[in-house]
Formats: structure tokens, C-alpha cells, sequence
């Protein structure tokens, strides 16, 4: 699944979860297997997935990483906002897929 988005990438696991039994027990009980088959690449080290299935009555909220608030930018971070890019590494035409996003390291956008 090269050039896709991480949205891209859950949204056709949860199709196909929903779609396949056996499949969604599988990404219940090891997702980083499941995600490191599907994109044909193991994920960097330390990153965790974890994969939980919201019923009827339970509902998930997801927090996303926030920006360590004391950090300061540097001058080429400064340069990159504002001139709008997302992040110096990346083109604007970065979709932040995950490989892109587990090893913080951007293709400059040759991907997306």
C-alpha cells in the first residue's frame, strides 16, 4: 500500500474487518503484525499499535501526539511555517503515510 494515508491504510483494515472474521481477529490480537503484512514493511522500533472496537454503547476518543509546547523551532522550522509548509522534510504534497509517520523521517513527498 505504498503512497497511501494512514486514513487511507485504516480505513481499507476496517473494511476488510468488517468483511472477514478472521481477519478481524487477527487485528485484534497482534495489529502490528497485521499492519507491518500489509504494508510489506516492518514498522521502526517502539512504535505500538493498539486496536480496540467500539460497541453500540462504548464509544473511543482518540487524542492525538501533541507538540511538546516548551520546545522551540528552530530557524529553518520558522522558515518552513511560515511559508506553510507542514514540516521543513516534507513537500507539500506529503500525505504523512505511515512509514513516513513511524520513522519521523519524511520522503519529501516523493510518495505522495
Amino acid at each position: 500500500m505504498p503512497g497511501k494515508t494512514r486514513a487511507e491504510i485504516d480505513a481499507e483494515l476496517i473494511e476488510r474487518a468488517w468483511k472477514d472474521p478472521a481477519f478481524k481477529q487477527r487485528l485484534l490480537a497482534d495489529p502490528t503484525a497485521v499492519y507491518e503484512e500489509v504494508l510489506g514493511q516492518n514498522l521502526a522500533a517502539g512504535v505500538v499499535i493498539k486496536v480496540v472496537e467500539e460497541t453500540p454503547t462504548t464509544l473511543f476518543l482518540v487524542l492525538p501526539a501533541s507538540a511538546d509546547s516548551d520546545a522551540e523551532l528552530s530557524d529553518a522550522e520558522l522558515d518552513a511555517v511560515s511559508g506553510g509548509q507542514l514540516r521543513p522534510s516534507l513537500s507539500a504534497n506529503c500525505t504523512l503515510c505511515i512509514p513516513c509517520a513511524t520513522t519521523k523521517q519524511g520522503c519529501g513527498g516523493t510518495t505522495g
